[in-house]
């Protein structure tokens, strides 16, 4: 159980810091974030990359906290270590994919309609 709630702490740790960015209130940097070439090419692709993958990491948090109530109110044979584990991973892994392809997206449209 221990293990299971320091992954879900780190996520909520991962979805705030998301939110701070699809907010604006977290700039483009080299230390926080989904620091790719297409998210750090603006801070326009910076917050729609955050905007888009902080909807998949608020899922994984509801879901780590539903592992963990029930983990708490039932007698699961799974090891609730290895499930959380993978739903962090693959969590982790689609926003980071969508959150690229949304960086790529507004990315690619600043680049063809330049403000005048």
């Amino acid at each position: 159980m221990g293990v299971q709630l320091i992954m879900t702490v780190l996520s909520i740790v991962a979805f705030a810091a998301c939110l701070s960015a699809a907010r604006g209130n977290l700039e483009p940097n080299n230390a926080v974030g989904i620091r790719t070439a297409a998210t750090l090419s603006s801070g326009k692709a910076w917050k729609s990359a955050h905007r888009a993958a902080c909807g998949i990491l608020a899922v994984v948090v509801v879901a780590q906290l539903g592992g963990i109530a029930a983990a708490a109110t039932t007698h699961l044979s799974v090891d609730m270590r290895y499930v959380s584990l993978g739903l962090i991973l693959v969590g982790l892994t689609i926003a980071t994919i969508t959150a690229q392809i949304a960086a790529m997206k507004t990315a690619r449209t600043a680049n063809t309609h330049p403000v005048r």
